[in-house]
């Protein structure tokens, strides 16, 4: 019980109360953490440190765009080496967040509240984001670590041919299963 309240007092600052902003453009400054990912009890984000800057354009009492930037770095493993390596986080997200009755009706651009809402909690955004931001291909051949060039070589290279063992074409199983071909 007292890990939860921490949780909850730990995210509040992410909290934010609209009700109280005027009309226009309102910026938000954030740091993001290892602290801030162990809240989400996941393992793609081990370290992290960027920063996110919210703009919250206040277009009309109901309707607000929010406009997440985000930059810095994470670590994460190679994906070739598995050797730890930081790698750069960067991302420009909006949504817009919309007061009306169609509270359930949220898709991945629009945000439906109720009317009477005044305040939202934006961690889990900031979460998303920043996992949409993780690099699709993370290795560290460009770096010249020695254990990428080497399985480099092996990709580009193939593999020995002069171990029997593994000969395809030596091993009766594969006559059998080319039978059914």
């Amino acid at each position: 019980m007292q890990a939860e309240i921490w949780k909850v007092t730990h995210l509040q600052e992410f909290n934010i109360n609209f009700g109280r902003l005027k009309l226009g453009k309102h910026e938000f400054q954030y740091k993001v953490g290892f602290d801030f990912f162990k809240e989400f009890e996941q393992d793609l984000i081990e370290d992290c440190n960027t920063s996110v800057l919210l703009t919250i354009d206040k277009t009309r009492l109901n309707l607000m765009k929010f406009n997440f930037k985000i930059s810095g770095s994470a670590d994460f493993p190679c994906d070739r080496c598995l050797e730890q390596k930081s790698y750069p986080l960067q991302g420009d997200f909006d949504v817009l967040v919309k007061l009306n009755e169609d509270e359930g009706a949220n898709n991945d651009e629009i945000i439906f509240l109720s009317p009477d809402a005044y305040e939202y909690n934006v961690s889990e955004l900031i979460y998303d984001f920043h996992i949409l931001s993780i690099p699709f291909k993370k290795d560290c051949v460009h770096e010249n670590h020695p254990t990428c060039l080497k399985i480099e070589e092996l990709i580009e290279g193939g593999f020995d041919d002069d171990n029997d063992d593994n000969d395809i074409e030596d091993d009766p199983r594969w006559n059998e299963l080319k039978k059914l071909l």
